[in-house]
């Protein structure tokens, strides 16, 4: 796609867009060209088969190699085009490299490389586009390295890594960013660490480990991201700890170390995220306890243990979350109790129990009806013979919040209906 600057636009609409279209489609990629490199020479301010050159260098203000398939490299002479603000080069799946010239496109304000799945490296020049504010890696699966100039990008708001599966590190430069907001490294497979420097990226409002699946710890300047609002370590399956300093989070409102398989215990300073509602350990198999600081998460709506195989307790203080209104024990085969203290979360909706031993379901609705009183109700939606979980639904005093209980349907006798 080929778009000219405002300025250029009035004088040349007649003759730069006067062109056979279906030579155009070849530059877009669609199916059913034959997928040849359209661009002959890009030196000569784009030649492309059918169109007419523009009258300037810097009339081509956008440039999108989208879906080219075909094009496995871009010429020296990209770099004369330095009016573009935008380039694209999405879905270009064989594509290797781009030249050093890239850099000097000063007035880029847009780049993006998603799933170019053969792209292994970009240019140290890359560091030179100072104006960028995005920066899309997304995808590119063969990517091994960002050179350490992109610590120049001071500009970045953007920065995205999501699928980069050879990606093994980032240079120390990354924490040179500090106007970035969203850092993803999501499915960044190879990944094994990040370095000390992402602590001064204190603009950072979301980042994410999502699938890092050898990512073996984080460092403990990750405490200065004091903006963070969402940090996400779902799938990170060899992270073992957290650094004390993750306390100093305080802008936290979601955390998740869902699947973190390796994950044996959380620091005592997890209690100072006043302003998390959202707190999963789902399959976190090898956690054993957490902290009784958990108790000060006063903020918290939702709090889950699905599928803590080792977890055997939780502290009393997990009593002290008023504001909780979903709690999951889901198939914690191991957990030994429930705290009496679980009696006085008075705003719970939901809480799951399948698959826990007797004594902790027995427990739980005993702590439930004895400090607020309640009826229970056996939900007439659910058909007990063929459903894996029965809900029983908890009715109270008037002004206080219904509960259901998902219990497993062979725990029907231990529970008082």
């Amino acid at each position: 796609m080929l778009k000219e600057s405002d300025a250029a636009k009035a004088s040349r609409a007649s003759a730069v867009w006067r062109a056979d279209y279906s030579t155009a489609l070849h530059v877009r990629g669609i199916k059913g060209s034959d997928n040849r490199a359209c661009v002959q020479a890009i030196g000569d301010v784009l030649r492309i088969e059918g169109f007419e050159r523009p009258t300037a260098q810097d009339a081509v203000s956008s440039l999108a190699f989208h879906g080219c398939h075909a094009l496995q490299s871009v010429p020296e002479s990209i770099g004369q085009l330095t009016g573009l603000t935008s380039l694209d080069f999405r879905e270009c799946s064989r594509l290797v490299s781009v030249p050093e010239t890239i850099g000097n496109l000063a007035g880029l304000t847009s780049l993006h490389f998603r799933e170019c799945s053969r792209l292994v490296s970009v240019p140290e020049s890359i560091g030179q586009l100072t104006g960028l504010t995005r920066l899309d890696f997304n995808w590119c699966e063969a990517l091994e390295s960002v050179p350490e100039s992109i610590g120049q990008l001071t500009g970045l708001t953007s920065l995205e890594f999501r699928g980069c599966k050879a990606l093994q590190s980032v240079p120390e430069s990354i924490g040179l960013l500090t106007g970035l907001k969203s850092l993803d490294f999501t499915w960044c497979n190879a990944l094994q660490s990040v370095p000390e420097s992402i602590g001064q990226l204190a603009g950072l409002t979301s980042l994410d480990f999502r699938e890092c699946s050898r990512l073996e710890s984080v460092p403990e300047t990750i405490g200065n991201l004091a903006g963070l609002k969402s940090l996400d370590f779902s799938g990170s399956y060899a992270l073992q700890s957290m650094p004390e300093s993750i306390g100093q989070l305080t802008g936290l409102t979601s955390l998740s170390f869902e699947r973190c398989f390796s994950l044996q215990s959380v620091p005592e300073t997890i209690g100072q995220l006043a302003g998390l509602t959202r707190l999963s350990f789902e399959r976190c198999n090898t956690l054993k306890r957490v902290p009784e600081s958990i108790g000060l998460l006063t903020g918290l709506k939702s709090l889950s243990f699905e599928r803590c195989f080792s977890l055997q307790s939780v502290p009393e203080s997990i009593g002290q979350l008023a504001g909780l209104t979903s709690l999951n024990y889901s198939v914690c085969s191991r957990l030994e109790s429930v705290p009496e203290s679980i009696g006085q979360l008075t705003g719970l909706t939901a809480l799951e129990l399948p698959s826990c031993q007797d004594g902790v379901v027995r427990a739980a609705v005993e702590a439930l009806t004895l400090k607020s009183p309640r009826t229970l109700i056996k939900e007439s939606a659910v058909n007990w013979d063929d459903s894996e979980l029965v809900v029983l639904s908890l009715s109270e005093l008037p002004g206080r919040a219904a509960i259901k209980v998902w219990v497993s349907k062979n725990k029907r006798a231990l529970v008082p209906l």
